[in-house]
């Protein structure tokens, strides 16, 4: 049978967790709205875009303006409707110069930050099995 056993232990460490988690995460936080237009770009109200933008990019109005005429773009609305994956691949370049470098700009910082992670987990194992070697 078991015998009593306290969560109090677990329930700490969890919470702990959760607040280091808060804590790392509360930079990538200030982009929610961002991605979330990065995801869904016909369902964010550009207004809601204005501190992350003037964060981003130092012209501002132009990628608003690239951002409204995104919006009004009845072809590629239908595009990501049909379920396109790699919906901003489609999107112009040369129609929306600023808007598609700013969201490069954000999407790029996953793949640099997993490619730092992964890096430091592998220089970190290599240690470790040198110092457990002598």
């Amino acid at each position: 049978m078991l015998q009593s056993f306290s969560y109090d232990t677990y329930e700490n460490a969890l919470k702990d967790l959760g607040k280091v988690f808060e804590s790392r995460f509360m930079d990538v936080m200030k982009y929610k709205e961002f991605f979330t237009f990065i995801e869904t770009p016909f369902n964010v109200h550009v207004s809601t875009l204005n501190p992350i933008l003037a964060e981003l990019c130092p012209d501002r109005a132009s990628v608003k303006s690239e951002i409204v005429e995104l919006q009004a773009n009845e072809n590629l609305k239908a595009v990501l409707k049909s379920g396109e994956e790699n919906f901003w691949h489609i999107v112009s370049d040369m129609n929306y110069p600023a808007l598609k470098q700013t969201v490069q700009k954000v999407m790029c910082y996953f793949v640099s930050t997993y490619t730092c992670e992964s890096t430091f987990s592998t220089m970190n194992i290599v240690k470790r099995k040198q110092r457990n070697s002598h």
